[in-house]
């Protein structure tokens, strides 16, 4: 059974942690790592935080219980009840569902942050480190917490120092 990995930096400025987002999917698209679930945090000028979730775990579970609902409709000969009972109990199950990356983590260090900062949550599958990590590190950024190995840890934060923009 494949464990998952943690991974969370943080950034000096808002936008960054967005704009690794768009790194990250990059990445996964060409399958160099897959994200169970990524979350940006950031920390507003007056000191909010606020969690920006990846995905909609409501909305896909609403999406989900439909087309189950639709199905089980078609059974019945009554496939719009059966998409409307499919819809409100995918919306509830997946509102009860809290999976991923927890949130009162994910609160309690964007308390930590300074004003202005954001922290982007990973919680990964899989990984190539010696490709994928290169490119997250062109962003600068810092690592604030891993569940790697301590020596995988120590490599990516080597890539990450070698791999630091200096104005």
């Amino acid at each position: 059974m494949m464990t998952s990995t943690v991974m969370v930096l943080v950034y000096p400025e808002e936008q960054i942690a967005d704009e690794v987002m768009d790194t990250i999917k990059d990445l996964q698209a060409k399958g160099l790592l897959e994200i169970e679930d990524a979350c940006v945090v950031i920390k507003d000028p007056q000191n909010k935080v606020k969690i920006h979730q990846s995905h909609n775990i409501p909305l896909l579970a609403a999406a989900g219980g439909a087309v189950l609902g639709t199905l089980v409709g078609l059974i019945f000969a009554a496939p719009y009840v059966g998409a409307v009972v499919g819809v409100t109990a995918g919306v509830m199950g997946g509102a009860l569902a809290d999976v991923g990356i927890d949130d009162g983590f994910m609160m309690n260090v964007g308390h930590e942050m300074k004003a202005g900062n954001s922290a982007l949550f990973l919680l990964l599958h899989h990984i190539t480190i010696d490709k994928a990590i290169p490119e997250l590190a062109k962003h600068g950024g810092k690592i604030l917490h891993t569940s790697f190995s301590r020596v995988q840890e120590e490599r990516v934060k080597k890539i990450f120092n070698s791999s630091v923009q200096h104005p």
